[in-house]
């Protein structure tokens, strides 16, 4: 028998990507993905959409959820400049992480997330015409 894995997600931002993966993730086994957290730069907007989606914990800015030790993995869906910067503060305090595309910018920002952490690159892009 395998065993399985619970994830407890936080998610870093309070937008629209970011409620179409908290539903998403609301078809999957519950008792396997449970989002414990949002953060967001709009403190109120983090609160209306942690009440909205019974979310337990909502947090004004990234840094309290960077150091939220119940969250194991975190959901980056901020608009895309920010992406590079919201990934780096959750890898530096050790947080696997999930990000919408593009991860990075540039190359430079690139080399620099992948220096470090033992990051794990997918791309998962499909063009639909």
């Amino acid at each position: 028998m395998q065993s399985q894995t619970n994830l407890n997600w936080g998610i870093a931002a309070a937008g629209r990507i970011t409620q179409d993966f908290v539903t998403a993730l609301g078809t999957v086994e519950k008792s396997r993905h449970v989002v414990v957290a949002v953060a967001d730069v709009d403190g109120q907007r983090a609160q209306e959409f942690a009440q909205r989606n019974q979310i337990p914990r909502h947090y004004d800015g990234f840094d309290a959820l960077a150091l939220d030790r119940e969250v194991d993995v975190v959901y980056v869906g901020t608009l895309n400049p920010f992406h590079y910067a919201v990934v780096h503060l959750m890898l530096a305090r050790g947080k696997n992480v999930l990000c919408e595309t593009p991860m990075c910018l540039g190359l430079e920002q690139a080399k620099e997330l992948r220096s470090k952490s033992d990051l794990v690159t997918l791309a998962a892009t499909k063009e639909v015409s």
